[in-house]
């Protein structure tokens, strides 16, 4: 039996794929937006390491890893439940990785290009980006 056919393990799988890609590209972004306004090589990262203690390090990597976890569960009954066997297999592996990559370039963009002002503006292109994302994901993998 393949890996990536259609099953809850390779669903848990593909949602994993999308939930770390758009994990990884949202720090990336907003490492390289704080050193693009910043306008120097390294991020705007608090400098003091006298500060840092095991309890500072492990209760936000905790929450951040078990809000990963969630994440994944829900894509995967998801996707599971609601995608056909095309969006399994490597082409599915593939567009669920570009679906995590486009969503997390489109939530950054109302925050880049668009006044605080325009909030209305703001949230209804976070509530759509999710929808532009996978239909631009499948797009761009075919399927």
């Amino acid at each position: 039996m393949p890996l990536l056919t259609k099953s809850k393990f390779s669903a848990v799988i593909l949602s994993l794929i999308a939930v770390l890609t758009f994990s990884i590209m949202g720090v990336f972004l907003n490492l390289l937006a704080s050193m693009l306004i910043l306008n120097r090589a390294n991020p705007a990262v608090h400098p003091s390491w006298q500060t840092l203690s095991l309890e500072n390090l492990f209760i936000p990597t905790g929450i951040i890893v078990v809000l990963l976890i969630i994440l994944t569960v829900i894509g995967a009954i998801w996707i599971y439940k609601y995608f056909g066997e095309r969006y399994y297999g490597k082409r599915g592996a593939l567009h669920w990785s570009f679906f995590g990559f486009i969503l997390a370039v489109l939530v950054k963009l109302p925050t880049w290009i668009l006044a605080d002002r325009l909030w209305l503006l703001k949230y209804t292109w976070l509530a759509v980006s999710p929808f532009v994302a996978f239909f631009l994901a499948r797009r761009i993998t075919r399927i």
